[in-house]
């Protein structure tokens, strides 16, 4: 699932749909008319992108009578955050620079070897 949200926030409109619900959040959310008209996005296209945030869990709807309110799902986007958090600080045992004279340390290749050879002199650590 992680993915799909990943996926569904490639799309800068959908960004944009994101960070205006956790604006409103408070407020209890919009209505998709109050979406198009902040946004300026048609509203077939609305329709489009909303669902797609909804099916991936980012954003949730309510009915409410004739209005369906959208609002960011809090759920969801701490899963995202979750995911990214998850191997958090796993590589913190090494966390200063490669010794040169340990045989420990992977060594360099001869490719990447090659390309520093290339290099203007003086920016030998300069990338």
């Amino acid at each position: 699932m992680a993915v799909a949200r990943f996926g569904a926030l490639a799309n800068p409109q959908r960004i944009r749909i994101v960070r205006l619900l956790l604006a409103a959040f408070q407020i209890g959310g919009m209505t998709a008319g109050q979406i198009r008209h902040e946004l300026g996005i048609p509203g077939s296209t609305l329709t489009h992108h909303l669902a797609r945030l909804e099916t991936t869990g980012l954003i949730e709807s309510r009915r409410d009578r004739r209005w369906i309110w959208y609002s960011a799902s809090l759920p969801g986007l701490q899963a995202m955050l979750s995911f990214l958090y998850e191997n958090c600080c796993s590589r913190a045992e090494r966390t200063e620079p490669n010794d040169p004279n340990d045989p420990n340390d992977p060594k360099e290749t001869e490719e990447h070897d090659a390309g520093n050879r290339n290099q203007r002199p003086g920016a030998e650590g300069v990338r």
